[in-house]
């Protein structure tokens, strides 16, 4: 079926279906697959095909003078070519997309691309769902096209969506980009550490850097022999706009060939993820469902402290106290504001720390989540004290009991709080109750599985109605106890990060050669957390 590269605007208005058509899962229509059979294709459109057949040997796109000429050319253009030639040379939004669909059709995201323009392509017409509805909105005038055609199928202001920049296009989040993020991501998760070349990366980071800000890797490949896994050093030191990074270090599918070097984590692979670390400026950092304890957490963050992290995710590892005591001296001085650490080993010891760092001046930190780890009932009362800045606070599954008497604290800085899945009881239920009747802060409070009656909840759930519709006009309390604070806890805190610390973990580290058994690592690890 052939679809016109252009359409007429007033044409285009009169055909607009109703709002409340498009609102409908299904419109019944009449098939046009064969109305165009028995037309012969303009001298015009057998010229654009001849192009788009040779274009591999000849990159032929500004040289056209008309934009519909060259939108034709685009819908028609094949999304096999190699990427050596399409991303310098290719900018348009529509053709990024007709790429995405045909390489991910079950991971296309929605997108809403700066570029006005209405999209009719050729195998990208039963995407566009919202297409009419947006018509209104997307109309600008095209002075270069006007001259030889009424209107364009794809209407842009300028030469914008066919000769943008890579700056431009890093503010706002574009189909171009999100294939080279997916390209980097396919091509890092199933590449194994014998094939690994560095000037291939290179040209991969060449090609792609400019246009990746985001990288998620779910799996990574060990090696035959040993549990190390690619250098990540060279990659993320070859992408110099990624802002946000998101690793896995585990292989997913195991299939037949299981091994415990699929889910183990070298310290070789962590100190070149640390040397990578130190050239890049992210803002967001994820490394979870991996093997990574206590002083490979530690090597982690050293890095880190010359740039300004605004999130940090090491859910479901294998962090302790160690850990937390250095994450909790990280969030005191760079600015994070949000912190996940849930599914760890992480004990009362590491709470108290990090309850020391959120009561201390400068901490920034607005959301945490500590679920599923032992938190102790006195651990977590002295964090509800402790917290200055703290507004959503997760602590499911954490082993709380009747005893856990926090209603006294609610009048603190807290929002949001989740304590779903700990067997608070009937008493500790109105004991919140009764406090949330003199606290207008807090807007929601998740009581799920805690053995509350419904009753409870209801008035519960009732009072923060109250605190959400403004209603209460209550002060905060601000008669709590002082606490008073652990002077080994203290000390260790102050101790961690510094660089008689640094040292400590060089001559650590030495004693652990890269290349080494699974069996030996693992021990390794388990004296680690033994000692935590």
């Amino acid at each position: 079926m052939r679809i016109p590269s252009t359409i007429n605007e007033n044409c285009l208005k009169t055909y607009t279906p109703h709002k409340k058509l498009l609102e409908l899962d299904k419109i019944n229509s009449f098939k046009f697959d064969e109305w165009d059979d028995k037309i012969p294709k303009s001298l015009r459109e057998q010229c654009v095909e001849c192009i788009a057949r040779n274009w591999s040997e000849l990159q032929v796109l500004d040289e056209i003078v008309l934009n519909e000429d060259k939108h034709l050319l685009l819908d028609v253009l094949p999304v096999e070519l190699k990427l050596e030639l399409t991303i310098p040379k290719i900018n348009d939004e529509v053709y990024w997309k007709k790429c995405c669909v045909h390489r991910w059709p079950k991971k296309v995201p929605d997108i809403k691309t700066q570029t006005e323009a209405i999209e009719i392509v050729r195998e990208g017409i039963r995407e566009n769902k919202g297409f009419f509805s947006n018509v209104s909105d997307r109309h600008t005038t095209n002075k270069s096209a006007s001259s030889s055609s009424n209107s364009s199928s794809r209407k842009t202001s300028g030469k914008s969506s066919l000769k943008g920049n890579a700056q431009e296009q890093q503010q706002v989040k574009t189909w171009k980009k999100f294939y080279c993020e997916m390209h980097v991501k396919d091509y890092l998760e199933n590449l194994k550490p014998e094939e690994y070349n560095p000037e291939k990366i290179k040209e991969l980071c060449d090609l792609c850097g400019p246009y990746v800000q985001i990288l998620r890797i779910q799996q990574m490949i060990s090696s035959e022999n040993s549990p190390n896994k690619i250098p990540l050093n060279s990659v993320i030191t070859g992408l110099p706009h990624l802002t946000e990074l998101h690793l896995r270090f585990k292989q997913v599918y195991a299939k037949e060939e299981f091994s415990w070097n699929m889910v183990n984590t070298s310290l070789h692979d962590i100190h070149l993820l640390a040397k990578g670390l130190e050239k890049t400026r992210l803002t967001k950092l994820s490394i979870t469902n991996s093997d990574i304890d206590c002083e490979k957490l530690i090597h982690i963050l050293k890095p880190l402290l010359k740039h300004d992290v605004i999130t940090l995710d090491f859910s479901r590892c294998k962090i302790g106290d160690k850990a937390l005591i250095a994450l909790s001296k990280f969030v005191l001085e760079r600015p994070v504001r949000e912190l996940y650490i849930a599914n760890n080993r992480i004990g009362p010891k590491g709470v108290i720390s990090l309850a020391y760092a959120t009561n201390q001046e400068g901490c920034n930190l607005k959301k945490l989540d500590l679920s599923l780890n032992r938190v102790s009932n006195n651990a977590g009362i002295i964090l509800m004290k402790a917290m200055k800045t703290v507004k959503s606070l997760l602590l499911r599954s954490c082993g709380f009991s009747e005893n856990f008497k926090m209603a006294g604290h609610l009048n603190s800085c807290l929002e949001e709080l989740d304590l779903s899945n700990n067997a608070l009881g009937e008493i500790m239920g109105r004991k919140i109750l009764q406090a949330l009747k003199s606290n207008s802060k807090i807007r929601k409070i998740d009581l799920r599985m805690c053995q509350i009656p419904s009753e409870i909840e209801t008035e519960i759930q009732n009072e923060l109605v109250l605190n959400r519709k403004g209603v209460k006009n209550v002060a905060a309390s601000t008669d709590l106890d002082e606490i008073v604070w652990d002077d080994d806890v203290v000390m260790e805190f102050n101790h961690v990060l510094t660089s008689e610390h640094e040292d400590e973990l060089k001559i650590t580290s030495r004693l652990i050669p890269c290349h080494e058994e699974s069996d030996t690592i693992a021990s390794v690890h388990r004296a680690g957390e033994t000692s935590d």
